[in-house]
């Protein structure tokens, strides 16, 4: 036993306090949502353990082994490396076992992958720390502090890359790989990783040989010079020099190749990966050629520059910081070139945003928001250290979300429990637990109310680093309860309970079960789904529901198969999955729910579908699509006609040629209603007036706000901008909601600035 596991008597305290350590940190971990299996998390989080447990041990034990003075064999050297790479095994099979035990207790929902994730993280970091801890043992007098320095030189660099660079993940020869702290839940093992990996294999043996290079011509010489002394050695050594060389020569590569690699980012590497640009006053925008047309674009640039002044002046900001804007034309693009694919995000110390092409104008003012305001924020980071203040500042002066105001949604989740104790969002760990809508909504409502409680410019005493003492005269739990006591003045109807429930009632990242594993497969199926590949789309989600039940993967399926033309499908998936949990389950699937019964001539279902959906009120979008519906159903043309109308076209051109032969047949205005929606989102936006221009709309309408809405959204892209006004004005008077007046106010406000800066768009 003792010739496989050679372990000294002077090591054992420390081999099995290392092991009691692991094995208690191992449990521990497995204690944490997101940790509890054996998967890329909890494999990264014993690969930065070992340094500190197994890497003090293995350095333990070679200066036991190597006193100072005496003399090292060759022999002596293989023999201790060969013996402290064992142990190091062993000690990886305390957490490894205990994951796999852990299994039996918590869903795993890829052994294999987890297995890779160990093998590429913490395996290979044991051997590059035994390599490390023998080139310090065997080159330095004081070895501790060459291999501490080392390590958090190491553990340093990321956070270096972090700031300099636009990329939030990372390649660590310590803990592998960190994707970065956002919301995207994809996360694959990648080529790059392997890679990266080999090099840190390399790196290894490169100490090792070295180190035992040193043993042999430099046995009395420590520190430089005995470095120095093996370095002269080896123009009689050709075998070691040309090993050597080798290593250092890829070792070397991989460090100037590594943006070309995937392991680093830099801005100009995303500029040539995007590979086209425009400038504004205050923007560089990078961008993906094909992802605009020329006339798109200049609107991409005017509609920046607007944004740019709502939060300057919302802001008080007299600066006029230059931002670069990088608009990625998919999600793998964005992940590969920093690490999130499918969050936005902004670095307010460099000045930059990225953002998904197809999303941009949505999260655009919200993004803006973090850079603007790194103005007043604190050094260095250029934002607060509290990530609650800096999402809810952003949060409350984008104020677009949902059907509600924030302070109503924020009202509505305390009322029916989604969120029992808002204060603890204030601190880091609370914000993080939460679903990121409820986070970020709850901390928006908070921070707006202390900006129109106490004015912007308090607000930004405490965001540069003051403390709320200072800035307001009392502390967050006296600023806290005072938000909480005006919600509670708010009035929230029991009927909301539905809409708030399918908006905040979803579990964080933390609370998922194969969260990593599920998001992947959902990836995949959305991207099969947009390339016109609804069967294998469906696959995709189907295993991913198949693993864990989520509403993404339902909702895959449920598109894929109404794409597909199983309207059968999507009827019976609504039965076996969604049971009877009601409205709040299906959302926006209620509306191709509905489509599927109307197809098959259940009418009954259909209009329930479409009027739960109204009742649930998630968007304009969604509210008007189902209006409508609901109006053809009461006639009997379009009763029988539209259904297979709306179906049987693939593309918006199609589809308005189909409307155009109804409208021959039925003068009811639904169909001119429903072909402006297809003109206006295809960008046919004279079309769209034409369209809506000949419909007589009763006031009081269902569909009067709509078409309000439409006609002064295809003026303004026909730069028609009194025509727009006039709609924009109609549309904030007809709104019945704060929110939706909200809404028809900025959409003025766009507008007349617009209207003012027409030069920019004009070509």
């Amino acid at each position: 036993m003792t010739d496989v596991f050679p372990l000294r008597q002077a090591e054992r305290t420390a081999f099995f306090t290392a092991a009691g350590v692991l094995a208690a940190a191992s449990v521990a971990l497995l204690r944490l949502p997101l940790l509890n299996y054996l998967g890329y998390e909890f494999s990264a989080a014993v690969a930065l353990l070992l340094p500190f447990v197994t890497g003090v041990y293995t350095l333990r034990a070679l200066t036991k082994r190597w006193p100072a003075g005496a003399s090292l064999t060759t022999r002596s050297f293989t023999e201790s490396v060969r013996d402290l790479l064992v142990h190091n095994a062993a000690l990886l099979l305390i957490p490894f076992a205990a994951a796999l035990a852990n299994g039996i207790l918590v869903k795993n929902c890829s052994y294999g992958e987890g297995m890779l994730a160990y093998m590429l993280l913490p395996v290979v970091t044991a051997v590059w720390i035994v390599a490390l801890a023998t080139f310090c043992a065997a080159l330095f007098a004081r070895p501790y502090r060459w291999y501490a320095g080392t390590v958090i030189l190491v553990l340093v660099h990321p956070l270096l890359i972090g700031y300099f660079t636009p990329a939030i993940f990372s390649y660590n020869l310590v803990y592998g790989y960190f994707p970065g702290f956002t919301y995207d839940e994809n996360l694959q093992l990648s080529w790059p990783l392997v890679l990266f990996r080999y090099l840190t294999f390399l790196s290894a043996a490169l100490f090792l040989l070295v180190a035992e290079l040193a043993v042999s011509y430099a046995a009395v010489a420590k520190g430089f010079r005995g470095l120095l002394v093996t370095l002269k050695q080896l123009r009689f050594h050709r075998e070691g020099r040309m090993v050597i060389f080798a290593l250092a020569l890829q070792l070397a590569l991989g460090w100037l190749f590594r943006v070309q690699l995937g392991f680093e980012s830099t801005s100009s590497s995303i500029e040539r990966a995007l590979g086209a640009s425009t400038a504004t006053a205050h923007f560089d925008i990078y961008y993906a050629p094909g992802s605009f047309t020329p006339e798109e674009l200049r609107w991409v640039g005017a509609m920046h520059e607007f944004r740019y002044a709502q939060v300057r002046t919302a802001l008080h900001v007299a600066a006029e910081p230059r931002i670069a804007s990088f608009l990625y034309p998919d999600a793998a693009t964005k992940r590969r070139s920093i690490g999130a694919g499918n969050t936005n995000i902004a670095k307010p110390w460099r000045g930059e945003i990225h953002l998904n092409a197809e999303s941009w104008e949505s999260t655009l003012k919200h993004e803006l928001v973090h850079v603007i305001a790194g103005e007043f924020g604190m050094p260095v980071i250029r934002a607060h250290y509290n990530t609650g203040l800096v999402e809810g500042l952003a949060t409350a002066v984008d104020d677009d979300y949902g059907n509600r105001t924030l302070n109503e949604y924020a009202a509505a989740m305390m009322k029916f429990g989604i969120v029992d104790r808002p204060a603890v969002l204030i601190h880091f760990t609370g914000f993080a637990s939460q679903a990121s809508s409820v986070s970020y909504v709850m901390m928006g409502s908070f921070c707006q109310f202390l900006i129109r409680q106490y004015g912007v410019d308090r607000f930004k005493e405490v965001y540069g680093g003051a403390t709320p003492e200072k800035a307001y005269g009392q502390p967050y739990d006296a600023l806290l309860r005072a938000w909480q006591d005006s919600l509670r003045l708010i009035v929230v109807p029991d009927s909301w309970r539905a809409h708030i429930d399918y908006i905040f009632r979803r579990p964080s990242i933390f609370a998922k079960t194969c969260a990593r594993v599920v998001a992947n497969l959902n990836e995949e199926g959305m991207r099969l789904l947009a390339g016109r590949e609804p069967e294998k789309a469906l696959d995709e989600f189907h295993a991913a529901i198949g693993m864990s039940w989520n509403s993404e993967s339902f909702a895959g399926m449920i598109r894929s198969a109404f794409v597909a033309g199983r309207y059968d499908s999507v009827r019976q998936m609504m039965r076996e999955q969604g049971g009877d949990s009601g409205a709040a389950t299906y959302g926006g699937l209620l509306l191709p729910i509905g489509d599927a019964s109307w197809v098959r001539g259940d009418t009954a279902t259909a209009g329930a579908m479409y009027r739960a959906l109204i009742a649930l009120d998630l968007s304009d979008g969604y509210t008007e699509a189902a209006e409508v519906r609901c109006l053809a159903l009461k006639d009997t043309l379009l009763n029988r006609d539209l259904p297979g109308t709306l179906t049987g076209s693939k593309n918006d051109t199609g589809l308005l040629d189909s409307l155009d032969a109804l409208r021959q047949r039925s003068k009811n205005p639904v169909v001119g209603y429903i072909a402006a929606k297809v003109a206006l989102h295809s960008g046919y936006y004279a079309l769209v007036s034409a369209y809506l221009g000949v419909l007589v709309i009763p006031p009081g309408s269902d569909l009067e706000p709509g078409w309000n809405r439409m006609l002064a959204e295809s003026y303004f892209r026909q730069r028609d901008w009194d025509h727009a006004a006039a709609h924009f004005r109609a549309l904030r008077a007809l709104a019945t909601s704060a929110s939706a007046r909200e809404r028809a106010q900025d959409a003025l406000e766009r507008c007349d600035w617009f209207a003012a800066h027409e030069d920019l768009i004009r070509p």
